[in-house]
């Protein structure tokens, strides 16, 4: 089980009639795995709180959704082992916050059980095993006051060589919430992959294939500091990492302080987009070949075309933000093709698949080239 997956969950809170129902199973000494006292073969996890509240108040019921993976797993495709328990999806779950803060920004969604401070009632598992369930809030945008809070996204579409599925699929995606540009090429890089949770891609390496991913964002991406309750030990709301006060958002951040504010978890998402970009982009990297059927080599060696290639579109920035969200993608974008083929370019001269587009036109202008750049592509290969 994922080291995270009891974060803001005290299962010795769990009691009913005033019995404890929660141990430490003897089968796992030394971990966290929690069963019922009256049912070892009961493990209690984040799926079996959702089991219940499946039956007390069905709208809690589980979304779909999972969290960032700990370092180093974050950021990686390594497909989850129960061998290795941190290389495991979790199940996301908003935890219920405390009555005792302004509901205005904290996910306040169930009665407490616990009356004691703002972190105990957070964690107290006892409310989500009420015989019945009333709503203090009712679910709003974004899945708000609910286990599924930013969890509100259609479904991964895998792939399929359904045009009208896919269609489909994109015609169904909505902008909405906080940005996120590292999740997003972490799942796009898992539905190219064969391996777990998506086996729909090939094999990696294999210089018949050709895979790629469009990424576009509208903005920076984002984590939100709760600016109105200056007591909240959350920090933020809740959110792929969990809650910034875990220090999760920052297992890959370049700075060297973790300053809880809005545009440090700026800074830490960035630094992650940029390893993830890089580790899909590496991920089955193919040797060019000349006209000659030869290894291509330039002054670094041999010339490689990434395994996932990457095009990134940058569509209608803020002025506040453009420089930072433009220097982002086009870092994890990948080389044009023809300008690595050009042995006499330096890298700093070979151009980048990426676009930056103000208005619909420039935006179907770069849907264009796009696909004129993989047709090239499919006829070369």
């Amino acid at each position: 089980m994922s080291s995270i997956h009891h974060e803001n969950f005290d299962w010795e809170s769990y009691k009913v009639l005033g019995v404890p129902r929660a141990m430490k199973s003897p089968l796992y000494p030394g971990r966290d795995v929690y069963v019922d006292t009256l049912n070892p073969l009961r493990y209690l996890t984040r799926q079996d709180i959702y089991a219940q509240l499946a039956k007390t108040y069905p709208k809690y019921a589980f979304k779909g959704c999972a969290e960032a993976r700990v370092s180093p797993y974050g950021l990686n495709d390594t497909a989850p082992s129960e061998k290795d328990p941190d290389s495991l999806f979790v199940p996301y779950f908003a935890p219920d916050e405390g009555d005792n803060l302004k509901k205005g920004w904290v996910n306040n969604y169930i009665a407490d059980s616990n009356t004691g401070s703002f972190d105990s009632r957070t964690k107290d598992v006892e409310k989500y095993y009420s015989a019945t369930i009333t709503p203090l809030n009712q679910i709003g945008a974004n899945n708000s006051y609910s286990p599924s809070y930013i969890c509100d996204s259609n479904p991964l579409q895998p792939l399929s060589a359904s045009k009208t599925a896919t269609l489909s699929t994109v015609n169904g995606l909505v902008a909405t919430g906080s940005t996120n540009v590292d999740q997003g090429v972490g799942w796009g890089w898992r539905i190219l992959s064969n391996r777990e949770p998506f086996t729909g891609g090939r094999e990696a390496d294999d210089e018949n294939n050709i895979k790629a991913m469009i990424v576009m964002t509208d903005g920076e991406n984002t984590y939100y500091q709760d600016n109105q309750n200056t007591t909240n030990k959350n920090q933020t709301a809740f959110g792929s990492y969990g809650f910034a006060a875990t220090e999760r958002i920052f297992d890959y951040s370049l700075a060297s302080g973790k300053s809880k504010n809005n545009s440090n978890y700026t800074t830490a998402i960035d630094a992650r987009t940029s390893i993830v970009c890089t580790n899909a982009k590496n991920d089955g990297r193919i040797a060019l070949k000349d006209s000659k059927g030869k290894a291509l080599v330039d002054g670094s060696g041999p010339v490689m075309r990434d395994g996932v290639m990457i095009y990134t579109i940058a569509f209608d920035i803020p002025l506040t933000s453009k420089a930072r969200v433009d220097a982002l993608l086009k870092g994890c974008a990948s080389y044009k093709l023809t300008d690595l083929r050009d042995t006499k370019l330096s890298y700093a001269q070979k151009g980048k698949y990426f676009y930056s587009a103000s208005n619909e036109k420039e935006l179907e202008s770069a849907f264009s080239d796009i696909m004129a750049s993989l047709s090239k592509m499919r006829i070369a290969h």
